[in-house]
């Protein structure tokens, strides 16, 4: 954790997350993101993709709740809170997946 006022530090992380399809569908509910990739697991199989996946907003969610907890009060990211995000595969439910903060690269 850092200190209140703290710049953010280089390197923050891993740590490893999962979605459920419940949370899936009760953020297609709030969200109006009803697309069958997310919620019908039976359409969603018969895509390239194979089965249902995470909403990109969500999984955004998890990310900014993990970084501000990691950083408790930190300044910098109460400034800005921006994030420079890459999908490198789709969060799919009940899979673990890894996640980490690195500016040095």
């Amino acid at each position: 954790m850092t200190a209140a006022g703290d710049a953010a530090p280089e390197v923050l992380g891993p740590f490893t997350w999962s979605v459920t399809q419940a949370q899936i569908d009760a953020y297609a509910a709030a969200a109006g993101a009803n697309d069958p990739i997310h919620v019908d697991p039976a359409t969603a199989a018969a895509t390239p993709l194979g089965g249902t996946i995470a909403q990109g907003m969500l999984v955004l969610a998890v990310m900014a709740e993990f970084i501000g907890s990691a950083l408790d009060d930190c300044a910098a990211w109460r400034g800005s809170g921006a994030l420079d995000v890459r999908f490198r595969a789709p969060a799919r439910p009940g899979r673990r997946r890894p996640a980490a903060r690195d500016r040095r690269a």
